[in-house]
């Protein structure tokens, strides 16, 4: 590793690397519960779930 970089750079990077994805895989999950309609879901149409995650 370059002796440049601080020794808690990779643990950084980590950990943001999660905070991103664990955001993005939320949002995947809270656009198929608005438009779930089979199992309690809102029952949104696809247009206004996007709408609304774009919106947010």
């Amino acid at each position: 590793m370059n002796k440049k970089h601080p020794k808690a750079l990779p643990y950084l990077f980590l950990s943001e690397m999660w905070e991103r994805f664990g955001f993005y895989l939320m949002l995947g999950i809270f656009f198929l519960y608005m438009t779930d309609t089979q199992n309690g879901g809102m029952g949104l149409d696809r247009k206004e779930a996007s709408d609304i995650l774009e919106h947010s």
